[in-house]
């Protein structure tokens, strides 16, 4: 996690340490978020100093999360603490949103991979259907001379996959998509 801490309008180079210090201390907590997700991160911190109120922002960029908080009080300190808190609840916040969508995602598939591995057990012989383009007649062949009461060909002239039988009576029927 790369840190940048910029303070605008603060003439002691003291109190300056000191907030560094102070923020280094306090943006462990946002750290040890962000590393969970092992993703590169830039956490800015940006504090204005001014006669009746102090501002502390926070802008971190990672791959995953992207936030932002701003805080204005009296003192700077509380102004840096409350600023952090803030973050580190948009940052929670959208963890739980990411682990609750992946969650769901993951019943879905679950469901979807149940159903569709779930074969019913019939008692099936599959046969392959015959390839070659054939005319009606040699469909009417074909099924005087097969054992089945049905032929499946691609038709020749339509080019499309028909079904012949013969029905009780005896009679063929052709059956086209």
């Amino acid at each position: 996690m790369e840190l940048r801490i910029t303070i605008r309008h603060e003439k002691d180079a003291k109190k300056t340490r000191k907030l560094r210090e102070f923020i280094k201390k306090k943006s462990s907590k946002i750290e040890k978020i962000i590393n969970q997700y092992r993703t590169p991160s830039e956490v800015k911190f940006i504090l204005d100093v001014q006669k009746f109120g102090n501002k502390a922002e926070i802008i971190i960029n990672s791959g995953i999360f992207k936030c932002t908080s701003a805080v204005e009080s009296e003192d700077m300190l509380n102004s840096i603490e409350n600023a952090i808190g803030s973050v580190i609840k948009q940052l929670k916040k959208r963890i739980d949103k990411k682990v609750s969508l992946k969650k769901r995602k993951s019943t879905e598939k679950d469901i979807t991979t149940k159903n569709t591995l779930e074969e019913p057990n019939y008692d099936l012989k599959i046969e392959n259907a015959s390839l070659k383009p054939m005319s009606i007649d040699e469909a009417s062949l074909q099924l005087d001379i097969s054992s089945n009461n049905f032929v499946t060909f691609y038709n020749s002239i339509s080019g499309e996959m028909n079904v012949l039988y013969k029905n009780k009576s005896e009679q063929l029927v052709l059956v086209t998509p």
